[in-house]
């Protein structure tokens, strides 16, 4: 039981959370890159999704010098320029998907009257995707990937 936004006592229920736990997703992440290091990998780039993305690039500093990789994420000073991944089933994401795995995008499943909102997106109207749009954003966000890598000598061959 929580109080409600109003204030009132009414009984509310919170959503659940669905990020794994920090301690486990920490020690998936380290074990990966155990196992990237063990096989000769000298930098890393690693994305998520919201919390992920997030505990990923705030602890880059930590695991470098732990693991002695060099570690790349969509931080601060490259947000702005990322086009992978940031929406929540909106335009982006849905476009994303048309473009890289367009037998699962069924845009004939969402609501066919522009007034009335898709439940769960947030961001630009999904039913405005394009696979042309997801090839766009992802080899954006491929380049700026080669970009980090190129600055630190470690040029690495990426395709959309």
């Amino acid at each position: 039981m929580g109080v409600n936004r109003n204030g009132s006592n009414t009984p509310c229920v919170s959503a659940p959370r669905l990020v794994a736990p920090q301690r486990s997703s920490d020690r998936w992440r380290d074990a990966i890159l155990t196992q990237l290091k063990r096989a000769g990998f000298r930098a890393v780039f690693a994305d998520g999704h919201g919390p992920s993305r997030w505990s990923w690039v705030e602890n880059i500093p930590e695991r470098e010098a732990r693991f002695g990789l060099r570690l790349f994420g969509v931080t601060k000073e490259i947000s702005r320029q990322w086009k992978s991944q940031i929406d929540r089933a909106a335009r982006n994401e849905t476009s994303l998907v048309m473009h890289l795995r367009p037998d699962v995008a069924d845009l004939s499943q969402l609501p066919q009257a522009r007034s009335t909102w898709p439940q769960g997106v947030g961001g630009e109207d999904p039913r405005d995707a394009s696979a042309a749009h997801g090839k766009e954003c992802l080899q954006k966000s491929l380049e700026l990937v080669r970009k980090m890598f190129a600055k630190v000598g470690q040029l690495c061959s990426l395709s959309p």
